[in-house]
């Protein structure tokens, strides 16, 4: 599915916040460091990780994994990504279900169209 340029606009304004976010920059800067902060992996892994392990000791990222990542994501071309509406929409409806109770109807230009039917 393609988007007008309005949608699209508005769609890369919603992407690039996020990306610009304290947690996207930690996120992909301990990507880049190669492994995960202590306090990140202890928050997921505290049953499967022993005091020996290498990342029970890393408490810091390495020199310039934060401005690798900084540089990674000032130069993410948003027109590189590929998006599925359909997934889209069950995400933001389940979500949206979750919290509100209510179920959405998806929309008739994301339904399957069928030949010959109207």
């Amino acid at each position: 599915m393609i988007l007008d340029d309005q949608h699209r606009e508005v769609l890369d304004r919603a992407i690039r916040n996020v990306l610009g976010t304290d947690l996207a920059l930690q996120t992909y800067s301990q990507i880049v460091d190669g492994l995960p902060l202590a306090p990140v992996a202890h928050d997921q892994y505290l049953a499967r990780r022993t005091v020996k392990h290498p990342i029970a000791h890393h408490t810091s990222l390495c020199a310039g994994a934060v401005e690798i990542a900084q540089g990674i994501l000032s130069e993410t071309d948003i027109d590189a990504f590929g998006f599925d509406a359909k997934v889209g929409w069950f995400a933001i409806s389940v979500a949206f279900n979750s919290v509100s109770g209510v179920t959405l109807t998806m929309p008739s230009f994301l339904r399957p169209h069928r030949r010959g039917y109207s």
